[in-house]
């Protein structure tokens, strides 16, 4: 067996037998129950139905389930496929992440044996395998890693020669890339730019082909959501982290949509803080993204860039301006520094083209002891033992919350909403319809005058219970009656529906 081979598979070993030692379950509003859900709806005949709601998707259909207007389609299709071979379990989402973990080691290794040569191939590959940013994103279940992998590919097709079948091909990976993290349309500019040769003939053919790739997903949002580029975080997304509010996600847990428009019209100097401050964040959170110590060659070859030439050079300015382009829209969102994951590729590989600038720079190959040295810092991993510490914490409070879902399957039937401040696990975990609890309680009580609404699950309840006001302690202990005590995890709540507050038609939901 050949060396790169042998190297690759022991890779391979030690990411999955990382993932599932680490792995053990979803927490209780971690977004991989929303994707894992919806690919178990999909195999099920469902399509993209959502059975996990965000209250302020009430504000635009009031029904549960409801059409997915959330979630990009690509990973829960992904998923779909293998649920559908290995039936819908945390197993079989954890092989999935695995593979496309996968499929990422091989486009870092496929591009640096194209940009550098096999052996820097083979430690670009390693580069990946052992970070623990793309080991953590694998753990969580979201789509970031096979995102990253469709992207590198979608490079990979068009890098040394390009024809028309190329150029297509490309841009149907690039769409479907993008229908896994909508946020990566945004790398697509320098992509073009840097990397399409013969810009008059290709472009128009790779700007059609994407939008070929992407168009059955925005017929079906014109169709089934009224409107192509409906998602609802064009609602929900910009006051998040604002500060302004009493909750990181408080629009999402109200009524009240707040789009861009409606925000720098009635919040412009809180949008302009956050904007700031998720710049800092997020410019904080960048060297990580290199396991710390990568981030020096990095910065390094973009200083010397000048003595670069051809595909190195194109890669590093591709790596660096997708990464401001994603630092600047996720200062607007969210501030989610996930975003930056699907780029690891890119960052492992102009952490060598920097290292061999580096290295030849203070003749670090007339000195291998040094170079050795050197080159295994970059290897340090950035967050040991903390990351392993929180994930092997996170798994065990997911273990024991199993049980706690067998028995909220038990108590509710499959048609009965539980309202939850661990909504996406009931809904995957359970398999019953869910909405995350509202911030404020008056919106509770709305919910709660739902026909369809019968119990509410708290995993926290002294944390919901010292929020309350007195009057609204006494009317929580009025409208609901407590069916199961489940010590540290949690507690579940029956609506006595004779009592509840009547306030859903105020919403009209």
């Amino acid at each position: 067996m050949k060396k790169p081979i042998v190297i690759i598979v022991l890779l391979f070993l030690f990411t999955a037998i990382y993932c599932f030692y680490f792995f053990g379950g979803y927490e209780g509003i971690g977004d991989g129950n929303d994707y894992a859900g919806l690919a178990r709806n999909i195999n099920r005949g469902q399509g993209f139905t959502l059975g996990h709601i965000y209250p302020l998707s009430l504000a635009f259909d009031p029904n549960i389930p409801q059409p997915n207007n959330m979630w990009a389609p690509g990973y829960p299709l992904y998923l779909a496929i293998w649920f559908s071979i290995l039936g819908a379990n945390d197993t079989a989402a954890m092989l999935a992440s695995i593979f496309a973990l996968w499929l990422l080691i091989i486009a870092g290794y496929l591009l640096g044996r194209k940009v550098l040569d096999e052996r820097l191939g083979l430690i670009i590959a390693a580069l990946i395998a052992l970070s623990q940013i793309v080991l953590y994103a694998a753990v969580e279940g979201t789509p970031e890693i096979f995102t990253g992998a469709i992207l590198a590919f979608s490079l990979l097709v068009i890098i040394g020669k390009q024809n028309m079948a190329r150029i297509i091909i490309s841009g149907i990976l690039f769409a479907i890339s993008i229908l896994t993290r909508y946020q990566i349309a945004i790398v697509g500019i320098p992509l073009a730019i840097l990397f399409i040769e013969n810009k008059k003939r290709f472009l128009p053919i790779w700007l059609i082909a994407v939008l070929f790739g992407i168009s059955p997903w925005l017929l079906r949002n014109a169709l089934v959501l009224g409107n192509p580029l409906f998602t609802l975080q064009s609602y929900g997304e910009f006051t998040k982290g604002m500060g302004r509010f009493d909750d990181f996600y408080s629009t999402y847990r109200s009524f009240t949509p707040m789009s861009i428009f409606y925000t720098v019209s009635h919040f412009p100097y809180d949008l302009a803080k956050k904007f700031a401050g998720g710049l800092i964040f997020l410019g904080g959170a960048f060297p990580l993204r290199f396991n710390f110590l990568g981030i020096i060659p990095f910065f390094f070859g973009l200083i010397k860039i000048d003595r670069l030439e051809g595909i190195q050079k194109k890669i590093l300015l591709f790596a660096f301006i997708s990464s401001v382009l994603i630092i600047i829209l996720s200062a607007l969102d969210g501030h989610h520094d996930r975003h930056l994951v699907p780029l690891q590729v890119f960052y492992a590989v102009s952490t060598m083209i920097g290292f061999i600038l580096l290295a030849k720079e203070f003749k670090f190959f007339a000195r291998k002891t040094l170079l050795i040295i050197f080159g295994l810092l970059l290897f340090l991993p950035a967050r040991f033992p903390f990351q392993e510490f929180r994930l092997s914490s996170i798994a065990a409070e997911n273990k024991g919350n199993r049980a706690v879902y067998s028995k909220i399957t038990e108590a509710v039937k499959p048609d009965e909403v539980v309202i939850s401040d661990a909504s996406d696990a009931i809904w995957w975990y359970a398999d019953r319809p869910s909405i995350w609890i509202p911030v404020h309680y008056d919106d509770l009580k709305t919910l709660l005058a739902r026909d369809d609404c019968y119990f509410i699950f708290l995993s926290r309840p002294s944390d919901f219970i010292k929020k309350l006001s007195n009057d609204e302690i006494a009317d929580f202990a009025y409208s609901t009656e407590l069916m199961l005590e489940m010590q540290e995890h949690g507690s579940l709540f029956r609506l006595k529906k004779a009592h509840s507050i009547n306030g859903a038609n105020r919403y009209g939901i």
